[in-house]
């Protein structure tokens, strides 16, 4: 995989990172729809290109770095199915089907990487990592929610990404629980952070005129 020095590393992390946020930002505090145009691609790209450069620096092809490969695959199907009012009917459909298999499944990755690492965590600390299963969990949730045909329960999956923000930081904040992690494990937490705030913002746009 690529190979880069730390403080590189970091610098091109945290620029893509602002990049995300800013795709985020921009179209509310400019007062447009993020829900379309040219914003809409800046965020797809944005994502895709942190996802992508975290894949290609992670230190070996686990679990964690099929995940961020699924994240990006996951952008890259949300843009086709945009795109689909311009399609035959049989292209846009896959691109749909290829939008309704990539939506989740990256956080139903996720979970499941993560899930393991608790467990393994739990036996090598002797001890129940109550953050860890809690993540999982609301991974598990936002993601069950979001499939049900119920609509109030599908739209309650949001507010879901608040809980597992927030769970993250913590972890992050913790240096005793942070520093078990691996550099992909890292990349892949920090990821799931800005992906999570990023809808916090969002959401919380709602409820806020700027």
């Amino acid at each position: 995989m690529l190979k880069l020095n730390e403080e590189l590393k970091d610098k091109i992390s945290y620029s893509l990172i602002g990049l995300v946020l800013l795709s985020f930002l921009l179209p509310l505090l400019l007062g447009y729809s993020s829900n379309g145009g040219i914003f809409l691609i800046f965020q797809f790209a944005a994502v895709f290109s942190l996802a992508v450069f975290y894949a290609l620096t992670a230190e070996k092809k686990d679990l964690f770095f099929i995940t961020l490969v699924l994240f990006a695959l996951q952008q890259i199907s949300s843009l086709s199915l945009y795109y689909t009012n311009g399609m035959d009917l049989a292209s846009a459909n896959n691109a749909y089907t290829a939008f309704m298999i990539f939506d989740k499944l990256p956080f139903v990755f996720s979970a499941f990487a993560f899930g393991i690492l608790a467990y393994k965590h739990s036996k090598e600390f002797k001890a129940f990592e109550m953050m860890e299963f809690l993540l999982v969990i609301f991974l598990i949730a936002f993601v069950a929610l979001g499939y049900m045909n119920n609509s109030a329960l599908a739209e309650y999956s949001k507010y879901l990404i608040f809980g597992i923000c927030f769970l993250i930081a913590t972890l992050m904040y913790n240096n005793n629980l942070w520093m078990r992690y691996e550099d992909t494990q890292k990349d892949l937490l920090i990821f799931l952070l800005v992906l999570t705030f990023a809808y916090v913002i969002q959401v919380s746009a709602k409820f806020i005129s700027f």
